[in-house]
């Protein structure tokens, strides 16, 4: 069987295709032709993975382009000089996945059963997700966008959606439509198509090339929210990123983190880094991936590793994290000498007349190690030690050729949306928690005692993670000790309670630029937060990538206005 494919192009006067296919050549009936036609539809989100993480990150505050760059592309792009044609404008393929996934949809029986089992559910699925992913990258980047569920194989059929301006939809409008619609496969789970091998070296599990539902319903739930202001929608999302990930328990370990091995703030682990070119990356953080070959003789290639070469960390990033402090505590001898003791991140807290049971009355909470904080200043994800004395780049490493495949979710990224969702849902105070100590039931009573009765009131579970002693704060993953930290990184008492989760939204928006920089999701996120907080929330960020203390006015101005946050569906 040869796979569908269908390209097209929506514009405001022009109507392009290229392979049109027709119903009678291409049937869907076996669960061959179904593996097929879904490994067709992943060969399309492939064509489009470089340029996705390319748009989220060369318009965001993170990166800015080297002096010596002869990109006109990249150069408009982070000019936001959106009317010419750009090789980097993902909008003719996206409706390529969007028409093909329509066409499965329309063409794989939805009734097949072999004992029992609905042959073709989990293809159904996964391909419904992306299609709502693809969905959701238009509205993102085009703001109003067509929107159809069946397929077009003719040109009458493209002309007919391209010529009616009733159909566009805002991202907004796009989850009222697609949250249903998704919800009706949550439970049905992924294709199984084994292990692909990728050279002699490791193997990828298919089941990380899908998008996980709970995930893009959580997602549309915290975009709807962003837009509308819905406090129930904030509570959904922030309810399924939580399921899922104690479902897939997933942690924001402590091992996961860069750290001084020194008092003198000299010498230190870079455990975080090999995340992006260790083998550990695979089974701990990366949740799901668009996989890309290692040669292009085995399939498509990423070109990410040359293009960010063209790329660096922005001025902001820097500033940023250069006015992050480091905590650090020193084991006393006393600890050291007595093998009771361990130095650790926790102790065992027996109190269950809050929160608990009396089966499991053992809650964790950091431990206060003996010995005086001290602290140095830098993030260590982003801030080195031998960084410190003059002038510096940020190159961007996280796009190895050994490791190829594109993250499409990462398990941090999953923890610091929740928190934005609980933070906006009316519990700052939570949200602040994950930063600093991590969601565990010990820490939450020791640190967390005005918001937890309320929460326990609420019926909620989005806070509760039980005894899961891998939990630490997130901002402890380049600032050493953070939970010891008296100073620096502190919840101001005197905030009112809408002061309060800006505060700590404002904490989120810098943790998402130090852990997940140059990831494809920074425009995005300001984005989201732009609209809960105002055009300039974003613009003013952007301005400032470059030169900080003097920022960009005519780039601010520029992008006060929301019709110059999107690209033109224009053809490449």
């Amino acid at each position: 069987m040869s796979i569908f494919t269908l390209s097209l192009l929506f514009t405001s006067c022009d109507v392009e295709t290229i392979d049109v296919a027709f119903t009678e050549d291409h049937q869907i009936d076996t669960p061959s032709d179904t593996v097929f036609s879904v490994l067709g539809i992943l060969a399309h989100v492939q064509r489009v993975a470089d340029q996705t993480v390319i748009l989220g990150e060369v318009r965001g505050d993170l990166v800015q382009l080297r002096p010596d760059i002869t990109d006109e592309d990249l150069t408009v792009l982070g000019n936001f000089e959106t009317d010419s044609p750009n090789k980097y404008n993902p909008y003719r393929e996206l409706y390529a996945i969007v028409n093909n996934c329509n066409y499965y949809l329309h063409e794989a029986p939805d009734d097949m059963y072999r004992e029992g089992e609905n042959i073709f559910a989990r293809e159904r699925a996964a391909v419904s997700a992306i299609r709502c992913w693809s969905y959701l990258q238009l509205a993102m980047n085009f703001e109003r966008v067509p929107y159809y569920t069946t397929p077009l194989l003719s040109f009458s059929d493209i002309e007919k959606v391209a010529g009616d301006t009733s159909n566009r939809k805002s991202i907004d409008e796009l989850c009222d439509l697609l949250i249903p619609e998704l919800e009706s496969h949550l439970n049905v789970g992924y294709p199984t198509y084994g292990n692909f091998t990728y050279g002699q070296d490791y193997t990828v599990n298919s089941r990380k090339f899908f998008f996980p539902i709970p995930l893009l319903l959580a997602d549309m739930h915290l975009w709807r929210a962003s837009i509308r202001g819905q406090e129930e929608d904030y509570i959904k999302a922030a309810q399924y990123y939580h399921d899922y990930l104690v479902e897939e328990q997933y942690s924001v370990w402590s091992q996961h983190t860069n750290s001084y091995t020194d008092t003198e703030f000299i010498t230190t682990t870079l455990s975080w880094n090999q995340l992006y070119t260790g083998d550990r990356y695979w089974d701990t953080e990366r949740i799901s991936i668009i996989p890309m070959a290692t040669h292009a003789n085995y399939g498509q290639t990423s070109n990410l590793q040359q293009v960010m070469g063209k790329l660096q960390g922005s001025e902001a990033l820097k500033e940023l994290a250069g006015n992050q402090f480091y905590c650090h505590v020193g084991i006393t001898d006393e600890v050291d000498e007595d093998p009771d003791l361990i130095p650790s991140r926790y102790q065992l807290l027996i109190d269950d007349s809050i929160y608990g049971t009396k089966a499991h009355p053992e809650l964790l909470h950091y431990i206060h190690v003996a010995g005086e904080p001290s602290y140095a200043r830098g993030d260590l994800r982003i801030y080195k030690p031998q960084e410190q004395e003059g002038e510096y780049t940020i190159s961007i490493d996280k796009f190895p050729a050994r490791y190829p495949h594109i993250s499409t979710y990462r398990s941090n990224h999953i923890y610091l949306r929740l928190a934005e969702a609980i933070c906006r849902a009316g519990y700052p105070e939570t949200a602040f928690c994950m930063l600093k100590y991590g969601l565990s039931r010990g820490n939450m009573l020791m640190y967390n005692q005005k918001e937890l009765p309320q929460l326990l009131l609420s019926g909620h579970t989005f806070y509760d993670f039980g005894n899961n002693k891998n939990q630490i704060g997130i901002h402890a993953r380049g600032c050493g000790n953070i939970e010891m930290d008296t100073i620096f990184y502190q919840l101001p008492l005197e905030l009112s309670a809408d002061e309060k989760i800006e505060y700590v939204e404002d904490l989120i928006c810098d943790e998402l630029a130090l852990d997940c920089s140059f990831e494809g999701l920074r425009y995005f996120d300001l984005m989201r937060f732009a609209h809960r907080r105002g055009t300039d929330y974003l613009a003013s960020r952007i301005a400032r990538r470059v030169t900080p203390q003097t920022p960009d006015e005519s780039l601010r101005l520029k992008l006060q206005d929301k019709a110059n946050w999107y690209l033109k569906p224009v053809s490449e």
